[in-house]
């Protein structure tokens, strides 16, 4: 392979806080199956504490009125039905090759076992691309806080475990690896912070439908297709497009040209009505449809 190719097909490692923060790099990573790439995605917890929309309702009531089937509901119960959804969700999108850790979340605990079973999947799938939480905290670029978070604490986690699988294997048995590139998940960031927005406008129908099979997240068809038009359709208007995933680089790119993507080009030369026409697209959504429908 000359030094101006890149492999023929790449290996992509998704690595998320909880099962739902996936859901913002599914697009991306359904194109990248697409042109015959893999997708590897691994949840560092089973996202129980995070998200129990159900469990809190009950709670708000009064206490004579708690159902004991969600009071007494197990944690493994609760994980079960989560790593359920994420793989749904996953499906939807082509990605086969979904790992849910047994790890608590709120807050993550970065214990060695957590690092060693990271570090394992690293050596075993040698990613080329790592899509992962930003190591600091939002809004702020480049801080952090006191108060520690899980995407923040999950982004910690990633590049401790790049830095040690880089270097010489404590076990003296596997080869370094290093990763070509990360991408942080920019949904949480303002639009200045972006680097890279990647067109989804072909994938927001299934974007909405998966944010729907977020049920023990109380989630509803409604909600997921508001949440899509918000978070999706805000990256899209300012990537001058109808729909985007946002991601911020890790580090700078090199390469021995200036570059350019094939979109930027087309925008540069689209006529002001057409450009208009790109970013007004819209999914539109009618509540009791069904999924053909949506």
């Amino acid at each position: 392979m000359s030094d101006s190719t890149v492999p023929e097909s790449l290996q992509l490692l998704t690595i998320v806080a909880h099962p739902h923060d996936v859901t913002y790099t599914l697009g991306t990573s359904a194109h990248h199956i697409r042109r015959g790439d893999h997708v590897t995605v691994v949840c560092l917890t089973d996202g129980v504490t995070t998200h129990d929309e159900e469990l809190e309702d009950e709670l708000r009531k009064p206490e004579h009125e708690r159902r004991p089937e969600i009071l007494e509901r197990s944690r493994e119960t609760q994980a079960s039905r989560k790593a359920g959804e994420l793989d749904r969700v996953c499906g939807l999108f082509g990605i086969t090759d979904v790992r849910a850790l047994p790890f608590a979340d709120n807050l993550i605990e970065a214990t060695p076992e957590l690092h060693r079973t990271l570090a394992d999947i690293f050596y075993e799938l040698r990613p080329d691309i790592v899509i992962t939480h930003a190591p600091f905290n939002y809004p702020y670029h480049n801080f952090t806080s006191l108060a520690p978070h899980d995407h923040s604490t999950a982004g910690q986690i990633v590049w401790q475990a790049m830095q040690r699988v880089g270097q010489t294997d404590e076990r003296r048995e596997r080869s370094p690896h290093r990763v070509a590139q990360v991408y942080y998940i920019g949904v949480e960031f303002g639009w200045t912070d972006i680097d890279l927005f990647v067109d989804i406008s072909d994938q927001i129908a299934e974007r909405i439908k998966a944010e729907g099979l977020y049920e023990t997240q109380g989630h509803t068809p409604a909600f997921g297709h508001k949440r899509v038009e918000a978070f999706a359709g805000y990256a899209g208007w300012w990537s001058k497009t109808g729909y985007a995933e946002p991601f911020i680089r890790a580090k700078a790119q090199t390469s021995q040209y200036l570059t350019v993507t094939p979109d930027d080009l087309k925008n540069a030369r689209r006529t002001g009505r057409e450009m208009i026409e790109r970013r007004a697209q819209f999914e539109s959504y009618r509540p009791g449809g069904t999924d053909d429908e949506g």
